[in-house]
């Protein structure tokens, strides 16, 4: 089973006169345009120059960019605001909305024949781009969450290392928005972690696309490696370890919004025709310009409220109205001849949502190239009515143990369904792999 070791981390090193949130940024999969631009005009050395494959302000198109995320990681480095520490375990706590999830970081191991079980499939294009982050920067840029659980004596073990560790200062504590993250370093010497998080079995809890590009450029790396050594940073992936049972772990939904001209032969109305097979709709007509943000607001809590019982959805195409769309029967479903999964799969409104509309009504794939993925409902609206959409299927937030379920029975659903609410952020801590590093003892 993997083991889990202690490793130099590289941090986020403030200059004077300049905040930690100046520097640090969401993960690539949070970062659409607008909040790229705003991060690179907060700093030149923002860490979303290398964490985003995307043209920002001031680039030329045309250019490599993974050589530029390089460069930038270089400039980040060498005017002090990355710094390598010396070989630890981390204890890393965000909070949010009043809920508090902490757990350990250091270096889990890959390993072929014991991999964390996974609710979400992966994206090709995701896994690619970060395979090539990683081969170019030579460092993991967040951490992967890997949710565990362990025996009574083992949790408290570890929940007594905690409240010591904690009683030291942090080594950095910053607000980013509304949430607060505190990082603590504990020396490798100091406690014996290693028993108590080593051989695990484990459930990608946020990172997929991140573990698998670490596992590719692992494989990659042990054939051009003429001193290979299991010991190796590049045979790790930088992991924020969480007890399932002592953490409040929440998701939040990604949305649908279907691009604009990938399918011609539908437009909103006949849509609407075709859905009424499997659902009932309801019409929430905006009155009013100002009317569009309230009677979404009113759309969302119906949503929640009729999907505690059945599968429901809210559409939007654009013409002065909103629909609320749930399942006319459970045999409206199982009618589906071509989905073959089980009950436990079926219970996610996504797993859902594809098979009826995408791979049914709509006879197409959920491919980056056919559907994004926003993350709040207000932003799917806003691709419709800018012209990026020519519908957008709102969802409801997933039950957190119907994602365990479904991970633990290996059956993923679609990649992007779904985002942990609360995510470690890229900056605070980092992990390099290449230049010979090692985790362990020889760190």
């Amino acid at each position: 089973m993997p083991r889990f070791l202690p490793f130099n981390a590289l941090v986020c090193h403030p200059a004077k006169n300049e905040e930690t949130s100046d520097l640090i940024t969401p993960q690539f999969d949070e970062l659409q345009m607008r909040k790229r631009q705003e991060l690179a005009a907060r700093s030149r050395y923002n860490f979303v120059r290398f964490e985003s494959a995307r043209d920002l302000p001031g680039e030329h198109p045309g250019e490599d960019r993974h050589e530029r995320a390089a460069t930038s990681l270089a400039e980040a480095r060498e005017t002090g605001r990355i710094k390598k520490q010396e070989p630890g375990y981390y204890f890393m706590e965000i909070t949010s909305g009043g809920q508090c999830m902490s757990g350990f970081v250091g270096m889990f191991e890959l390993l072929e024949h014991a991999k964390p079980a996974s609710f979400e499939s992966n994206a090709p294009d995701a896994v690619a781009d970060r395979t090539r982050q990683l081969g170019s920067l030579g460092i993991q840029t967040a951490p992967v969450t890997l949710g565990y659980r362990t025996t009574a004596s083992g949790a408290h073990q570890l929940e007594s290392i905690a409240q010591r560790v904690m009683r030291h200062k942090p080594l950095l504590a910053f607000t980013a928005g509304d949430v607060r993250y505190k990082l603590w370093r504990i020396d490798r010497d100091a406690y014996q972690l290693e028993p108590l998080l080593a051989k695990r079995s484990t459930i990608i809890l946020d990172g997929t696309a991140r573990y698998a590009a670490a596992a590719d450029h692992a494989a990659a790396a042990r054939k051009a490696d003429r001193a290979p050594s299991p010991f190796r940073a590049y045979n790790f992936v930088l992991a924020w370890m969480i007890d399932l049972d002592r953490n409040p772990v929440e998701f939040q939904p990604r949305h649908r919004a279907v691009l604009a001209g990938t399918i011609p032969h539908i437009d909103g109305s006949k849509l609407l025709t075709k859905l009424e097979d499997y659902f009932e709709i309801e019409r929430y007509k905006l009155t009013s310009p100002g009317s569009k943000e309230a009677e979404l607001v009113n759309l969302l809590d119906e949503m929640d409220c009729i999907g505690k019982l059945n599968h429901s959805y809210g559409l939007y195409i654009g013409d002065k109205a909103y629909y609320l769309l749930y399942l006319r029967d459970a045999d409206s479903y199982e009618r589906l001849t071509k989905v073959q999964h089980s009950r436990r799969w079926k219970r996610l409104d996504i797993s859902v949502l594809h098979s009826i509309v995408f791979d049914g009504i709509l006879e197409t794939d959920a491919a980056a190239d056919k559907v994004s993925a926003p993350l709040s409902a207000p932003q799917a609206v806003s691709l419709v009515d800018d012209g990026f959409a020519d519908a957008s299927f709102l969802l409801n937030r997933p039950v957190t143990d119907h994602l365990i379920d479904i991970a633990e029975a290996s059956e993923p659903i679609p990649p992007a369904s779904v985002l942990l609410s609360r995510r470690p952020l890229v900056g605070p801590l980092m992990a390099e792999i290449g230049n010979g590093e090692y985790v362990g003892e020889d760190a």
